[in-house]
């Protein structure tokens, strides 16, 4: 509300806004906003809504399951607080853009992480009944091993290689005995329920896997999802043996962003076997779900 997109102020805060997320869309009509939402397909929505307007739109909007997070931008911090603590959604109330451009960068990051696409297959699927999001992402990898790049490219990287984690990548080859990893993450409760449904079957995260060996960091981030009403938060234990997969995997925590998460990448399409899944907290809302990655025979 009361957004005057020709006036220097607004357009240099959407230019603040638009270097932490590329897609921004600005509504003076609540109405509009929401149908606007309503449309939103496979995406999440991060809303700045003012305080004149925080009252009667966030009651509108919070149960919606596009939207992730409220931020409230007002004159009067004090007076906002007190309703917005009761709507979760609400991730603080701010009266400048700077300190907002931080908390929806940590927003965004959170959300990325909690839409990590996964397959699930049921311990008695036939292959030929496989989700096919899981066969498509296994031909891509497999097309991106067979790229032919030209020789500057292939420089570059090995440039990058040597600089970087051609070190680190060689240590983690000769890795022999088993280690565990965590990550922790939000689901929604129709992926939670099929993951439910998967025990004993096979899962796969169809992209770049980041866990941490850090079990207190990963909770965090579980902890942190739950409290979205839209989320159950679930911190995975995965257990690995090196000398059972081939399954690439490499430690990047000299250039994590979080030095203390203790951070091991694995490759795209990596593969667990679900093992148990039990809630640990009171309110079913918090679960950890123990996986194995699979051995080249699974």
């Amino acid at each position: 509300g009361n957004i005057n997109n020709s006036s220097k102020d607004c357009q240099n805060t959407i230019t603040q806004l638009r270097r932490v997320v590329n897609d921004v869309n600005t509504y003076t009509d609540g109405d509009n906003c929401i149908h606007f939402i309503e449309t939103i397909t496979d995406r999440k929505a991060c809303m700045i809504i003012s305080g004149a307007l925080g009252q009667h739109i966030v009651r509108r909007v919070h149960h919606m399951s596009q939207v992730d997070s409220i931020f409230i931008f007002c004159g009067n911090k004090k007076y906002h607080e007190q309703w917005a603590r009761e709507w979760p959604k609400i991730k603080g109330v701010f009266t400048e853009i700077t300190p907002i451009c931080e908390a929806l960068k940590q927003a965004a990051w959170h959300c990325e992480r909690n839409a990590m696409p996964m397959s699930f297959m049921k311990f008695d699927k036939k292959l030929d009944q496989l989700d096919p999001s899981f066969m498509y992402t296994q031909i891509l990898k497999e097309i991106l091993l067979t790229i032919t790049f030209n020789q500057e490219h292939i420089e570059k990287y090995l440039d990058y290689c040597r600089k970087a984690l051609t070190e680190r990548l060689h240590q983690e080859q000769k890795v022999t005995e088993t280690f565990t990893v965590f990550r922790g993450q939000g689901l929604p409760e129709e992926g939670f329920e099929e993951l439910k449904e998967t025990k004993g079957g096979l899962m796969s995260f169809n992209n770049f896997l980041s866990t941490s060996k850090n079990r207190s960091i990963s909770l965090d981030f579980a902890k942190r999802a739950m409290k979205n009403p839209d989320l159950i938060g679930i911190l995975f234990v995965m257990k690995i043996d090196p000398g059972q997969s081939t399954t690439a995997f490499a430690s990047v925590s000299d250039i994590s962003a979080v030095s203390s998460e203790d951070e091991i990448l694995f490759s795209i399409n990596s593969v667990f076997r679900v093992l148990d899944l039990k809630p640990i907290d009171k309110s079913n809302t918090l679960y950890e779900v123990t996986l194995t990655l699979t051995s080249d025979s699974d």
